[in-house]
């Protein structure tokens, strides 16, 4: 029980050290914002970034479908034969 009241009275001398230097120096140690850990970027989807992305999902797709025509042709194939040879 003694550990447990030393330890909670460490806490709150971190707290009230952090709370008097936000005070006195204006370092803002006891805000936290997302932005502090560059998590902002993450949760923020622009409907600007989003619409980029599905543009470049759909040309993708596009590109895809061009290749399957091109390997599933048979005259890709036969190109292919006489290029072994």
């Amino acid at each position: 029980m003694l550990e447990f009241i030393g330890l909670f009275s460490l806490i709150l001398l971190i707290i009230g050290v952090g709370y008097l230097c936000d005070k006195k120096y204006g370092t803002n140690m006891m805000s936290v914002n997302s932005s502090d850990f560059g998590l902002g970027a993450l949760f923020t989807d622009t409907a600007k970034q989003q619409s980029a992305k599905d543009d470049e999902i759909a040309s993708l797709k596009e590109r895809v479908a061009v290749l399957e025509k091109l390997v599933t042709d048979s005259q890709y194939d036969l190109k292919r034969q006489i290029d072994n040879l």
